[in-house]
């Protein structure tokens, strides 16, 4: 039996979030074509979808995709589109105020994501009860009825999937 034969280049690439590290390869032409028909479509669930779909194809390590952040998955494909076709994006700016458009180029090698300091992730919401929070998953936003829903409504989604666990006392739910 002959040792299989590594079709695609692999990169590695560190998952934000979970400071876990992942090995992908490029996107192929199956996987711009996705792109492609979801961009036609004009809905943005299915572009995320199709973003998820890419990420998903070209990791090549176990992960659970719809359970990352949205912020994840936007970095990865990123590091996805960098390795793929190339590192230098060109893009363009309408200011508002001068009427002018600026473009300029983005290294995306430079991307990196920064999380605020001092945030804390538990919060007392009563006597000795507590929530911990975690970042709402990707699957959130590719359901289309959720870019329907009013502001309230699209408020205590965001937080209903933002909640991890609830305390109370020794007691955990």
């Amino acid at each position: 039996m002959a040792l299989p034969k590594i079709q695609h280049p692999l990169f590695d690439c560190e998952i934000p979030s979970l400071k876990k590290k992942v090995k992908f390869r490029p996107m192929l032409v199956k996987e711009e074509k996705i792109l492609l028909m979801a961009k036609q479509s004009n809905e943005k669930s299915d572009q995320i979808n199709s973003i998820k779909q890419v990420c998903n194809n070209c990791i090549q390590d176990k992960v659970d995709i719809d359970q990352l952040p949205l912020f994840d998955i936007e970095y990865l494909f990123t590091k996805i589109r960098a390795a793929s076709i190339s590192n230098k994006v060109k893009v363009s700016y309408k200011d508002n105020e001068d009427e002018k458009v600026y473009s300029f180029d983005i290294d995306l090698d430079k991307v990196e994501v920064k999380f605020p300091e001092g945030v804390e992730s538990k919060l007392e919401v009563g006597d000795s009860i507590y929530l911990t929070l975690k970042y709402p998953p990707v699957s959130l936003y590719t359901n289309s009825e959720f870019f329907n829903l009013d502001d309230t409504k699209i408020f205590e989604t965001v937080v209903q999937a933002s909640m991890d666990k609830i305390y109370e006392g020794d007691k955990l739910y």
